[in-house]
C-alpha cells in the first residue's frame, strides 16, 4: 500500500505534526488524508512562528501561544484565548496594543521602618542630616531631673527604639514630621 505524508492542523490551521495518508486499496491515485490534515509541507519556521494554513497555501505568523502577555490596562497576566471587554487573542500573529510581553513595572516595595537603630547609626544618621548639633543643644537645655534622665538615655541607650517617647519628645522639639523621622531610621539602619 502506497503512503505519502500529510500535515496534520490543529483547530487555528496551524502545523501540529507529519501524519501518514494512505492510498485507497481500489483506487491507488487518491490518499486517505486524515480530517484536518494537508499534503502540501510547512516552510520552516523561524523561533517564536509557526507555519498556518489559509486553505490554499501556508503563511509564516507569529506563535505568541506560549508567552506570557500581560494586559496593558492593569498589567494582569492574560490567559490565550480569555475575553477581556469583548477582546481575545488567540496568540497567533502580531500581539494587539491592548497586551504587551513585557512585565508591568511593580512599584518599589514600602521602606520597611526599623523599630529600633544603634546609638552609632542614630548619631551618624542626625549628623547626616546636619540636626547632631540642635539634638545636642535639646538635651543640654533640659534641666532638672527629668532632663538628667533623658540625657542618660540618650548616652548609654544599647538601643534607639522608634516607639521610644523620648524619641517621640526630641523630633517634636526638632519640628520634625513623623516622615521625617522615619525617614532618619531608614536613613540610620544603613549607616
Amino acid at each position: 500500500m502506497q503512503t505519502k505524508p500529510c500535515y496534520q492542523l490543529d483547530a487555528d490551521g496551524c502545523y501540529v505534526f507529519t501524519a501518514i495518508a494512505r492510498a485507497f486499496p481500489d483506487d491507488p491515485e487518491n490518499y486517505n488524508i486524515p480530517g484536518d490534515a494537508v499534503l502540501a509541507a510547512p516552510p520552516e519556521t523561524p523561533a517564536g512562528s509557526v507555519a498556518r494554513w489559509t486553505g490554499s497555501a501556508w503563511e509564516i505568523i507569529a506563535d505568541h501561544r506560549r508567552d506570557t502577555l500581560y494586559r496593558v490596562a492593569g498589567g494582569q497576566t492574560y490567559s490565550i484565548g480569555a475575553d477581556v471587554q469583548g477582546q481575545h487573542y488567540n496568540g497567533l500573529g502580531p500581539i494587539p496594543a491592548w497586551l504587551s510581553e513585557t512585565p508591568p513595572e511593580l512599584p518599589a516595595p514600602a521602606p520597611v521602618i526599623p523599630a529600633a537603630i544603634t546609638p552609632r547609626q542614630a548619631r551618624l544618621a542626625l549628623l547626616s542630616a546636619g540636626l547632631y548639633e540642635q539634638v545636642q543643644t535639646v538635651f543640654a537645655a533640659q534641666s532638672g531631673a527629668t532632663g538628667e534622665a533623658a540625657r542618660i538615655e540618650w548616652e548609654f541607650a544599647t538601643a534607639i527604639e522608634r516607639a521610644n517617647p523620648l524619641i517621640a519628645g526630641l523630633a517634636a522639639e526638632l519640628g520634625l514630621t513623623e516622615a521625617d523621622l522615619d525617614n532618619l531610621f531608614i536613613t540610620a539602619q544603613s549607616l
